[in-house]
């Protein structure tokens, strides 16, 4: 997908910016790695949490609607998940993700470093294959392990059978089984969607997202914890430096209509809402 076609219509050339948060926790993949001493950095409401804010983004995109396709985001991967300083999670690295206007499959070059998170032999990008790799982020989330899985197994998370995995289950952060069960249920479905004519006729990103969903209610585990009461996270862009630049174009912002009335008539006025 080429980020110039979802261009604005209204926006001038040469006059936008990409603004993205600060994302204070670094990548998924990293804060995994950390929690394996005393202090635990991700307990399991966290992750639960994480695990269904990446749900509702894969849904988000494989979503099509009246002004796009389908997006099959084709490179999902822990380090591919970034997380605030709330730990809530953002789906990042949009740079390989094709569109497909009828979601059907669409056929890809193998992708270097990135065979743990697709199925051995499969270069057809389907909405299952991005299932697939959020399967393994699931098992990635329910062990603290990497893809590869470990050196004792040398087998990777998406390949493992369901009894071998479930004895790498860190089970001194997933203290509650019936909570670890759902989710490794999930992760199953997930990785198994792409080999299972049944299953993937049964499987979508809008049940795993719904799935993960009923386990947060189940449990009284918040979708998403705000930032700043007072702030909408929506406006990220710092006011003083937005004036600053606007004012090097020759554009001012003025807060009423008396301001514009003083300003020279040669100079371009954005008037703030």
């Amino acid at each position: 997908m080429n980020t110039h076609q979802r261009v604005h219509v209204r926006m001038h050339t040469l006059i936008c910016y990409l603004i993205s948060p600060y994302f204070e926790n670094g990548d998924l993949f990293d804060a995994l790695r950390s929690d394996n001493g005393d202090n635990i950095l991700l307990d399991w409401k966290t992750r639960l949490k994480v695990s269904y804010q990446i749900a509702c983004g894969i849904d988000y995109i494989h979503t099509n609607n009246l002004f796009r396709g389908t997006i099959l985001h084709v490179d999902i991967k822990s380090k591919n998940i970034v997380l605030d300083n709330k730990f809530n999670a953002r789906l990042i690295d949009f740079g390989l993700s094709r569109e497909s206007m009828t979601g059907s499959n669409i056929t890809t070059a193998p992708l270097a470093g990135r065979e743990l998170y697709r199925p051995p032999g499969v270069h057809k990008t389907s909405p299952l294959l991005d299932l697939y790799a959020f399967g393994v982020v699931l098992r990635e989330i329910l062990t603290g392990l990497g893809p590869e899985g470990t050196c004792r197994s040398q087998i990777p998370l998406g390949l493992l059978d369901m009894v071998n995995f479930e004895d790498m289950i860190q089970r001194r952060i997933w203290t509650i089984d019936n909570v670890w069960k759902s989710v490794s249920s999930i992760a199953s479905r997930c990785i198994s969607s792409v080999d299972d004519d049944e299953t993937s006729d049964q499987i979508s990103s809008a049940l795993i997202r719904t799935s993960l969903k009923s386990i947060l209610i189940k449990e009284s585990i918040q979708k998403w914890t705000v930032l700043d009461d007072n702030n909408c996270e929506i406006c990220i862009v710092n006011g003083q430096l937005e004036t600053a630049r606007l004012k090097t174009r020759g554009i001012v912002i003025a807060s009423s209509s008396s301001d514009v009335r003083r300003l020279p008539s040669a100079v371009r006025v954005v008037l703030k809402p």
